[in-house]
């Protein structure tokens, strides 16, 4: 599903069912890290029981010399953070990845404090997609940030994502010419496909599918 929003310069924003780290035509994938930007070395952590992560994916396609470059990072904050919650940083994407760029964020709790916290939430998109702007990327892959770990409902995340694009869209940019909002699972999708018809539907934009080419699915 895509549509085109209205501002300074033509965007084109798209709802597309995959993975982050299958992206080809991206210039710049997105990650939902940590603080430290140490992807899953704290495997034991509970939230991870049964599941896998963007960030762990993008790691395994990357091979070590992401975390390596994630580690070359500077600290920013006491106690060896590299990356504030609701801010961004990049990384070169290595081994598997046909991207130019990783761009690395991270969602707040959303388990406890919804409501506090979703301005935070929505500061990682605009976070990523200014420094995307800068990195001067034609595109970029954003995953379903705040939905996997950090327990964020796929109605709330994805409403703050269609915010922070739209609004984005608006502005006078300067080579971001389109955004992909990349989902992987099926409680995302159907939460978050289903309110682009509702809204985009309701305000007169067509709706369509986006081509099936764009993920490489081998």
């Amino acid at each position: 599903m895509s549509f085109w929003v209205a501002g300074p310069h033509s965007l084109r924003l798209s709802l597309l069912r995959g993975r982050i780290e299958n992206c080809v035509l991206a210039g710049a994938i997105v990650t939902s890290s940590n603080l430290y930007l140490c992807s899953n070395q704290n495997s034991n952590y509970w939230r991870f029981s049964g599941k896998t992560n963007i960030d762990g994916a993008v790691h395994a396609a990357s091979g070590p010399e992401l975390l390596q470059a994630c580690h070359m990072l500077p600290i920013v904050e006491t106690g060896g953070i590299r990356c504030p919650i609701g801010s961004a940083v990049v990384t070169r994407a290595y081994g598997q990845l046909p991207n130019d760029y990783v761009i690395h964020t991270v969602a707040p709790d959303g388990f406890y404090d919804v409501k506090s916290n979703a301005s935070l939430l929505k500061d990682c998109f605009v976070s990523v997609l200014r420094l995307a702007d800068k990195l001067k990327v034609d595109r970029i892959a954003i995953p379903a940030i705040g939905c996997g770990v950090q327990g964020w409902p796929p109605r709330v995340a994805g409403s703050l994502a269609l915010e922070a694009a739209i609004e984005f869209g608006q502005t006078d940019r300067t080579s971001l010419q389109a955004i992909d909002l990349v989902i992987g699972s099926d409680g995302c999708w159907g939460a978050w496909s289903t309110m682009w018809l509702k809204k985009f539907g309701s305000c007169g934009y067509e709706v369509e599918l986006c081509p099936d080419a764009y993920l490489d699915t081998t």
